[in-house]
């Protein structure tokens, strides 16, 4: 009778430690461990032999989540336990970049201590020091720096580590590059340097940084555009001096066949178009339309930039591909200021355009 209870009772007991046994190993516990911080459970289930490198369904392991959410003493425990370093997620994110991306310098210190491969590569191809110099962590930054970080890797889009620096205005960060040794004229996909970056943007200290540091003047981007080209059409009178005493040349032409000397006047910045008249930019230069920069300043009402260019010789009477002058452009738009100007500065007001007329009616 005793040996007829006692069966079932035993297998009973099997089964319940067996299931037990299961529970123990299976993978969601030690990732329910690592995403509560829990180092003291973690460690019991590791001794267990529970899966440091098992996935769940989002295809993280436990050391990711450990890091991501920040639980520095799970994720030295899941390290120290032989964690596998090089695993990543659904993105191909790794738990460096996840330590990046929280800014955890402890965990990140950790990973490469271990020898984590500081150059490993995400879904946009950026490395941790793509990542950390987009947050402009200078201790992070020194830190992949001092542990042999590619200084000129590129991400998708071309970008260097300086490239993303430049054009988050992270000044200090391109210093620290510069210093490493960091190229200073990486093209991106679109022909830009970090030069171009900090122009578009308007970083006048890094600007003169990297021309410090030997940023090519005239490099052109994909669609002609000097750094000149750009700080003229973004309005940085500063920078345009800046480039100009530093020897960029004051008439170069993009695929357009448009000067600096256009796009500020165009824009209606007079002490752009100042500076670069100043340094030998051509008055006269026509684009592929035929317009002069005082075309394209009379075309927007720029009164201010139509005189400054009138009064430094610029020719009044020229003639676009349908014969308009600058005057016959002005009374079109109904630009009365301008044509004001243009009359005190003495243009042809007999001029014709190709069909033979003078100028509109104006009221």
């Amino acid at each position: 009778m005793g040996g007829v209870v006692g069966g079932p009772f035993w297998v009973f007991i099997g089964c319940f430690l067996l299931a037990l046994l299961w529970r123990v190993l299976n993978p969601s516990f030690l990732h329910r461990a690592a995403r509560d911080g829990s180092p003291g459970l973690a460690r019991l289930l590791i001794e267990a032999g529970a899966d440091l490198n098992a996935t769940n369904k989002d295809g993280t392991t436990p050391l990711y989540i450990a890091v991501f959410l920040e639980h520095g003493e799970t994720a030295k425990t899941l390290i120290d336990a032989g964690a596998k370093l090089t695993i990543t997620d659904k993105d191909n994110v790794t738990p460096l970049h996840s330590a990046v991306a929280k800014e955890d310098l402890t965990i990140m210190t950790a990973l490469i201590n271990m020898g984590f491969d500081i150059n490993v590569k995400d879904q946009n191809n950026m490395t941790p020091l793509h990542a950390v110099v987009t947050k402009g962590d200078m201790e992070m930054t020194k830190a992949l720096i001092s542990a042999g970080a590619d200084l000129n890797c590129k991400d998708k889009g071309g970008n260097t580590p300086l490239d993303v620096a430049a054009s988050e205005g992270h000044g200090d960060i391109v210093k620290a590059l510069i210093k490493a040794g960091a190229h200073v004229n990486p093209v991106d996909q679109g022909g830009k340097t970090p030069l171009h970056e900090a122009l578009y943007k308007g970083y006048p200290d890094i600007v003169k940084t990297l021309i410090k540091a030997g940023a090519d003047l005239n490099l052109a981007d994909k669609v002609g555009n000097t750094p000149l080209d750009v700080a003229a059409t973004e309005g940085h009178g500063d920078i345009v001096q800046t480039l100009i005493q530093a020897g960029a040349y004051p008439n170069p032409v993009d695929h357009e066949g448009r000067t600096p000397l256009h796009e500020a006047a165009k824009r209606g910045n007079p002490d752009v178009v100042k500076a670069l008249i100043q340094a030998g930019a051509n008055i006269n230069a026509t684009e592929k339309r035929r317009q002069t920069p005082l075309n394209l300043a009379v075309a927007q009402g720029h009164g201010e930039v139509v005189k400054v260019l009138a009064d430094a010789g610029a020719d009044l009477n020229v003639q676009m591909s349908a014969g308009a002058t600058p005057l016959h452009i002005a009374a079109s738009n109904g630009h009365l200021d301008v044509v004001r100007i243009l009359i005190d500065a003495g243009t042809d007001l007999e001029a014709r355009n190709s069909f033979g007329l003078l100028l509109p009616y104006i009221s």
